[in-house]
């Protein structure tokens, strides 16, 4: 099954983030889901508010890293924006009207023509801070989003499908 390299790149993260000098709270999910967090089958990528939720439980600041992805240099500069910002966000080159249905576009807000020049945010990379009020509306929007069902059919970028994603 391809997920089971999914064990094994976490670990390298974990590794990856102790290597380069972070000492703070690490929380992985491997082997089992968030409390009341529906399957990956039913909500795509859901997992991700579900486990940040759980993470709220813990700490305020909360940083989702994809197990795909790695530390070169440490992150303390992520946690100071987060800090001091409210979030931490990475815009990818791929533009939102690209990956975002028109009706979940309207339902927002967000005309089609905006939509053409912004940027889809990665959801690689998800840093709250839930004490700081843009943190808590970035947070609430993704949760409403995917409890309104916005998340089904969501693909990954690296999929080679063009398609909606729920983030």
């Amino acid at each position: 099954a391809t997920h089971t390299f999914y064990p094994r790149f976490q670990r390298r993260l974990i590794n990856s983030l102790k290597d380069t000098g972070y000492s703070g709270r690490i929380k992985s999910w491997t082997g089992r889901l968030p409390e009341n967090c529906p399957r990956h089958n039913e909500v795509p990528y859901g997992f991700k508010l579900w486990a940040m939720k759980e993470g709220v439980k813990e700490d305020n600041l909360l940083l989702w890293l994809d197990s795909g992805l790695y530390a070169i240099a440490p992150i303390d500069p992520i946690v100071d924006c987060i800090k001091r910002d409210g979030y931490y966000l990475v815009r990818s080159e791929e533009r939102l009207a690209k990956w975002c249905e028109p009706s979940v576009l309207a339902h927002y807000g967000v005309s089609e023509e905006d939509a053409k020049s912004a940027y889809l945010p990665s959801g690689a990379i998800i840093g709250l801070d839930t004490l700081n009020p843009l943190g808590v509306v970035i947070f609430d929007t993704l949760m409403d989003a995917c409890k309104r069902g916005f998340y089904k059919n969501t693909v990954s970028v690296h999929s080679g499908d063009q398609a909606h994603r729920g983030d």
